[in-house]
């Protein structure tokens, strides 16, 4: 659905059977613009982000679809070389960051971050791959890989969800990188014997070469930042949700942070309604309000 500055309130292009990979972001000619895949098979209803999201990869024949909210019009993007499915797209100036699932039977069960142009001559042909992991693994109802995807055009951020068999946890990672340089991990949660559930989540890529996220233990959540740089991470608002609902996303703009909470009936279960909730930002401090693993 789309909201426009008089207030009214329209339908943007054809339903999906599943919450999906919308992403906003502003073009190279500073339109608002949104990105999201289409599927001739949509995903699985769960195991993306905060485990109750669908996971965008086990959608089949998945391509990027690129909307100019005030023109109203919509491309769809051909799926990059090589690529069975594109999924979880952001656009940030004339690039689109996103994931693609490999067709080669030697990357099977991988996913790739990739990104390409959005114009110019044979843009797709220029797709390039910047990290390579986990496509899908653990049980099917928690199922790891890439969760979420964010870019500014100039860097990109990636959380990726995985099962660590040596340490027997389930671990999010978040990661960020430029279009040249492979994503380098900023912050990470660990489900495991010591942390019972801590996930991060929902990147926001911010000025002052910083990258704001959630972490959560599934009841609660608490928004942080931390430099690209290095592993420095200070804290702000934090939420106590209600019984029985999770956070699944969400997203930075100015002075605000706009959150969607699901209702769960367990992990890897979405059973509800998702509600959408705009807060302001508020100050960062370097101690949490909330003693996350991560957070301390």
């Amino acid at each position: 659905m789309v909201r426009a500055p008089d207030g009214a309130v329209a339908a943007a292009g054809a339903a999906r059977k599943v919450p999906f990979d919308l992403d906003l972001g502003v073009d190279a000619r500073g339109r608002v613009v949104a990105a999201y895949s289409r599927c001739s098979k949509e995903p699985a209803v769960n195991g993306g982000a905060n485990a109750t999201a669908p996971n965008s990869t086990s959608g089949v024949g998945c391509r990027i679809v690129v909307r100019d909210l005030a023109a109203g019009t919509e491309r769809t993007l051909p799926r990059s070389p090589g690529s069975a499915s594109d999924v979880l797209p952001s656009v940030g100036k004339d690039r689109v960051a996103f994931v693609a699932v490999p067709a080669a039977r030697r990357l099977r069960g991988k996913a790739q971050l990739r990104w390409r142009p959005l114009s110019g001559k044979n843009a797709n042909a220029k797709a390039r791959v910047l990290d390579t992991g986990p496509r899908r693994n653990g049980p099917a109802s928690i199922a790891g890989g890439p969760a979420n995807v964010d870019t500014d055009g100039t860097r990109v951020a990636a959380v990726w969800r995985a099962q660590d068999e040596e340490f027997n946890s389930f671990d999010s990672v978040l990661r960020v990188g430029t279009f040249m340089r492979k994503p380098r991990q900023v912050a990470f949660g660990v489900n495991g014997e010591v942390c019972n559930y801590d996930q991060v989540l929902a990147p926001t890529l911010t000025p002052g070469n910083t990258v704001t996220y959630l972490e959560t233990d599934g009841a609660q959540w608490l928004l942080a930042r931390t430099s690209v740089a290095k592993q420095a991470p200070s804290f702000g608002l934090s939420r106590t949700g209600e019984p029985g609902v999770v956070v699944t996303s969400a997203a930075v703009d100015g002075t605000r942070v706009v959150v969607a909470e699901t209702t769960s009936s367990g992990v890897g279960r979405a059973a509800g309604a998702t509600r959408i909730r705009q807060l302001p930002l508020g100050p960062f401090a370097p101690t949490a309000p909330v003693p996350f693993c991560d957070a301390g």
